[in-house]
């Protein structure tokens, strides 16, 4: 079963290869390692708990040489590589490597250059295309770093870098490791970890690139590396072409060497998720392509290897697949991914190809896979998928290779070739129409008649034969055609003229003119001019028949037109016709009108007429019966206009009245309007009049032919707006209100007043009035003379509210909460039902702060300016007075200070709280003291209560018998000083006490003991320092 496995990066490619499950071997082994030897057909195998076997790749014969290596039971073996029948390297997960030379086991270590752990081996690459080369090195990655050991003279290993490297290919082509030459190369913010790795190509030269860790998703410890390049020998450019893969628990990955510098730059990334154990390629059909170009590929192929826990993955073919726009994009190789169902999703440990020819052109006949539950040898199949038709194995000489089919003459031949990518070695044999033609093995075969030709290619790789594309040979006779002409034709030119042979879709041909040849190669040619023509046919590849040639004559004559001088024609107008035609003997001039021939104007090129008609003109060859005919040329001539323009000489309307003038007539006429005597630009039947003037229009029914209307002078009245003045802009009760016209009036304009819309009694003509009634007042102004309809033009005010107000009405109002007292203010507010508000303060709000005693007035005006005022009287009560004097107290000595406050008032509050005529002071402070009367008034003093004492008092005994009384030494006044010191001694000098801040007095004792009676001396320093005391001090008991 093979599935296309769908995976991060998708290309669509075709499966090219199928597997067939060939051997199995060393059934339920769990098998670790395995290596095919490069010069013999010995496969080694390492399998679990230290196994390890030979395997004859021909006659699969097994041989366990696991007692061989049992004294090393101890050792952990991670890795094999053999490098013949009777040599074998076994790598252990320690400094140590086990070699098997010719039946003599020895163990190598660090007295064999052998730095760090090693994780892998390998042979050292030969040059597989030089059979008689022989690879001597082991190659080693250690974590202290690569090295090689000469396996000939078993010289020490050298060391080649002295960083961690491991082996990740080492096969007879193949050769990559992991190397140090350098640090992360990207110079921008990236988090990913570059691993760099060498690869050899064919000449040993190295190559350095990276491999990717790291990051959100190519994960770390990398199990398997490898890289594809330009071609088999690697000939080509390495580092453009090259591609890397690499496989850990997060899938395969896969970037290009020339910008594996960058993880920003395009990769791919398969089988996610899936741990991928090993990546390896077999190459295939190589015979069948030139090995060593990268430009040629021909039909080789190398299909990716990819083991995993759930079984081997193989791809599509890699090789030279970097012509598309992709690959141009990325530089990355396309393909798809297949499962290699027949195992199902059995763990793939390792892989390796088995090789039965390392020497071009090189033979890849197996896979060997090295599983959980055992060995495995597969054998690849290309037939299934070969397409002839598409690999243009063969071609025609001297053609392009997409050339399939081929026309021969009679009598001549062509030569089928092998492509020149293919091997010597390959064995040939042509067919003819399916069957073999005897002998035609060679590279070219000769063909001289028809049939479909092939080759049937033999790979030297397997036993497989492989047909390739076809091509098509077709032998043709001389071509069979007409051409029944007259030896010379004359023709008219403007009559189409095609000669024409036999037409045959399997003919060619070509024309010639005058003995040269046209281009044209259809089997009909359209004469254009005089001439001798004549068509050659082929009816196949360089073999012409000629027809007989026919001379053709073209009568030419040039095509008359017909033009008038005027586009237009009045009814008196003499119309001039023209014709283009110049005079010439070689044809006559003939004018028609209406079709009949007007002989008194033959051979004229131009006439006079003043009849209506259609007009042609007609060139008539005298050589031959060929003619030319104008286009019709219609002549025609107008007559004048008639319409009607009926209006008064004079017209009067009001201003912004719709008055349209209208003329009468044809819509086939023109019209042209006047305004005072000049046009004015409007062509239509209608013209719309919005101010004074004269006005006229002008009818045209030819170009250039007008006929006027009478001229209407047209007024419009303007009638201005009156206005309304006032001689008050507001009125109250009793007041009389005068109402004037804002601007003089004409007298051509009559005037009328009118209150809620009704005439006002004895008003007409009046410039004013004066009234005491409230209303709505308006006045009009009308135009003394009738419009033309019978109209008259005016124009009213504005309407005017005639209102009388009355009187404002006010009060103040007192706004306070408590008992007015000097210093205190209160608010006065005016109510008032509308205006404005002035206060005998000269102040306009409505309220206003008082701090004096007086009367105070407000008088509030109403908008019609009528005025009313409101008083009111304020007086403030007088605060209480009283005094009470500073005092002093000695703090440390506890004193308690009586205040006494004068007697009479109705509260006493000491420092905010309320309380008695006394308050008692144990503190130096400022004393607050707010006294209210029974008015409610207040008065506040501060009364200072200052520190007079000693600043400290220091006793010079105390007896410590734990009486209770006197039990320590209470020094005052340094309760509140954390900065005092206090220190005593005994008579000898001995600090028997010490202490900063003297929050706790001294008890007598000494380290938890009593100290003896009698006398010791004290050290005390007080307000950081600039304080200090000295003295004795008796312990009584």
């Amino acid at each position: 079963m093979i599935l296309l496995l769908l995976s991060t990066t998708t290309y669509s490619q075709q499966q090219d290869v199928a597997f067939h499950l060939s051997s199995e071997l060393l059934n339920g082994k769990t098998i670790l390692k395995i290596k095919r030897d490069f010069y013999d057909p010995y496969l080694w195998v390492l399998a679990k708990n230290n196994e390890v076997y030979r395997i004859n790749s021909l006659t699969k014969k097994i041989d366990d040489y696991s007692d061989k290596f049992a004294a090393y039971s101890s050792l952990q073996f991670i890795d094999i590589a053999g490098r013949s029948q009777d040599t074998v390297f076994i790598a252990a997960n320690s400094a140590n490597i086990v070699q098997y030379k010719n039946g003599s086991v020895r163990l190598l270590g660090p007295a064999d250059g052998i730095l760090g752990t090693v994780n892998s081996i390998g042979i050292d690459k030969n040059l597989y295309y030089q059979e008689t080369y022989v690879g001597h090195c082991l190659i080693i990655g250690t974590s202290g770093g690569f090295c090689r050991y000469n396996m000939d003279n078993e010289n020490a290993a050298q060391l080649l870098n002295n960083g961690s490297s491991k082996i990740y290919e080492a096969t007879y082509r193949k050769e990559m490791y992991k190397d140090s030459f350098g640090t992360n190369p990207f110079a921008g913010n990236d988090t990913i970890n570059y691993l760099p790795v060498d690869h050899e190509n064919w000449a040993g030269g190295v190559y350095g690139e990276y491999l990717w860790e790291g990051g959100k998703s190519f994960g770390y410890n990398i199990n398997t590396a490898y890289y594809i390049s330009s071609d088999v020998q690697e000939l080509g450019d390495v580092t453009d072409l090259t591609n890397l893969f690499w496989g850990n628990n997060k899938g395969m990955f896969q970037n290009s060497e020339k910008r594996s510098y960058s993880s920003g730059s395009a990769h791919g990334h398969y089988l996610n998720d899936i741990t991928v154990n090993k990546i390896t390629s077999i190459y295939g059909l190589v015979a069948l392509g030139d090995n060593g170009s990268p430009g040629y590929p021909g039909n080789i192929k190398e299909n990716l290897l990819v083991g995993t826990d759930v079984g081997l993955y193989f791809s599509s073919t890699v090789y030279n697949n970097y012509e598309s726009n992709t690959w141009l994009a990325t530089f990355l190789r396309q393909f798809s991914l297949f499962h290699y169902g027949e195992l199902g999703n059995i763990r793939v440990n390792d892989i390796c190809v088995n090789t039965s020819s390392t020497t071009m052109p090189i033979c890849e006949d197996g896979v060997w896979l090295a599983c959980d539950n055992g060995l495995y040898l597969i054998k690849p199949d290309y037939a299934p998928f070969w397409n002839g038709q598409q690999s243009y194995t063969i071609s025609f000489e001297n053609q392009a290779n997409t050339v399939s089919k081929i026309e021969l003459c009679a009598g001549s031949s062509v030569t089928a070739v092998a492509s020149f990518l293919l091997d010597p070695t390959i064995a040939i044999q042509w067919y003819a129409n399916g069957k073999e033609l005897p002998g035609k093995s060679q590279n070219s075969l000769e063909i001289n008649s028809s049939g479909d030709y092939y080759a049937v290619l033999y790979d030297p790789c397997g036993n497989t034969h492989l047909e390739s594309n076809h091509l098509t040979v077709q032998v043709i006779t001389a071509p069979v055609f007409t051409f029944n002409y007259p030896d010379k034709i004359q023709q008219c030119d403007n009559t189409p003229l095609t000669l024409q042979t036999t037409d045959n879709p399997g003919y060619t041909y070509r024309w010639y003119t005058n003995g040269v040849l046209n281009g044209n190669t259809t089997s009909s040619y359209t004469v254009t001019q005089t001439g001798k023509y004549k068509v050659e046919v082929s009816a196949c590849t360089n073999s012409w028949v000629p027809s007989k040639e026919v001379e053709v004559d073209l009568v030419t004559l040039p095509v008359p037109q017909v033009t008038s001088d005027k586009a237009v024609y009045c009814a008196e107008d003499i119309a001039v016709l023209a014709e283009s035609a110049p005079t010439d003997p070689s044809y006559t001039i003939n004018w028609y009108r209406d079709g009949t021939l007007l002989t008194a104007d033959k051979n004229l090129t131009t006439i006079n007429e003043t009849t209506a008609g259609s007009y042609t003109v007609v060139l008539a060859s005298t050589i031959s019966t060929c003619t030319q005919t104008s286009s019709a040329l219609p002549l025609a001539f107008t007559p004048a206009p008639v319409f009607t323009f009926n209006y008064p000489n004079q017209l009067q309307y009001c201003i912004g009245t719709l008055l349209t003038l209208q003329v009468t007539g044809s819509a086939n006429y023109q019209y042209r309007w006047y305004k005072d005597g000049t046009l004015n630009g409007i062509t239509t039947t209608s013209l719309p009049i919005t101010r004074n003037g004269a006005y006229k229009v002008e009818v045209s029914s030819c170009a250039g032919s007008w006929v006027a209307s009478k001229e209407v002078q047209v007024a419009f009245v303007i009638v201005p707006v009156p206005a309304i003045s006032t001689d008050k802009p507001a009125y109250c009760v009793g007041d009389n209100a005068t109402l004037s016209l804002a601007e003089t009036v004409d007298p051509d304009y009559t005037i009328q007043w009118y209150k809620d819309n009704v005439p006002v009694p004895n008003s007409t003509g009046q410039s004013s009035i004066v009234t005491n009634v409230p209303g709505s007042y308006t006045v009009t102004l009308a135009y003394s003379t009738p419009n033309t309809d019978g109209s008259t033009c005016s124009q009213s005010s504005a309407v005017q509210a005639i209102t009388f107000n009355p009187p404002p009405t006010v009060s103040i109002e007192k706004i306070v909460n408590t008992t007015i007292c000097d210093g205190q203010t209160i608010n006065l507010k005016a109510n008032y039902n509308g205006g404005t508000v002035q206060w005998s303060t000269g102040e306009t709000t409505d309220q206003v702060s008082i701090t004096q005693a007086g009367t105070y007035t407000a008088t509030v005006t109403s908008t019609a300016g009528c005025q009313a005022a409101a008083s009111t009287d304020i007086a403030f009560l007088p605060n209480p007075v009283f005094s009470v004097n500073d005092t002093t107290i000695c703090t440390y000595k506890k004193q308690v200070v009586t205040l006494t406050a004068p007697a009479g008032f109705a509260q006493y509050d000491w420092n905010g709280q309320t309380g008695g005529q006394t308050y008692q002071v144990s503190q130096p402070q400022t004393v607050s003291l707010t006294v209210t009367d029974a008015n409610g008034c207040q008065a506040t003093q501060q009364i200072k209560v200052a520190d007079r004492c000693p600043d400290i008092y220091i006793p010079n005994t105390f007896t410590p018998n734990g009486d209770g009384i006197n039990d320590t030494w209470v020094i005052e006044g340094l309760d509140s000083d954390p900065t005092s010191t206090v220190k005593v001694f005994t008579r000898n000098g001995v600090q028997v006490f010490s202490s900063i801040g003297y929050g706790t007095p001294w008890n007598g004792e000494y380290k938890g003991k009593k100290l003896p009676a009698g006398a010791y001396y004290y050290i005390v320093t007080a307000k950081n320092g600039s304080q200090k005391f000295s003295g004795s001090l008796t312990v009584i008991y």
